[in-house]
């Protein structure tokens, strides 16, 4: 049991880390205004972190397609 308590902790230190650096490009786009693709990717991210499925409280849309790509 040990080892999935590990695991689980290293994918919620992977989710916590990407949702710090979401924050920070945020920040960075807000800095200049909301043009047109500030506002895409605001709806992108929101889109992105909805349950991957119902119930789903471990993962989002976006941190399981960022997975994908890893």
């Amino acid at each position: 049991m040990g080892l999935e308590r590990e695991v689980e902790n290293i994918q919620h230190d992977e989710l916590s880390n990407m949702t710090d650096v979401i924050q920070k490009l945020l920040h960075d786009a807000l800095r200049e205004g909301l043009n047109e693709e500030v506002k895409k990717f605001l709806n992108l991210i929101e889109e992105g972190q909805q349950e991957l499925y119902s119930g789903c409280k471990k993962m989002s849309r976006l941190a399981f397609a960022i997975r994908l790509y890893i």
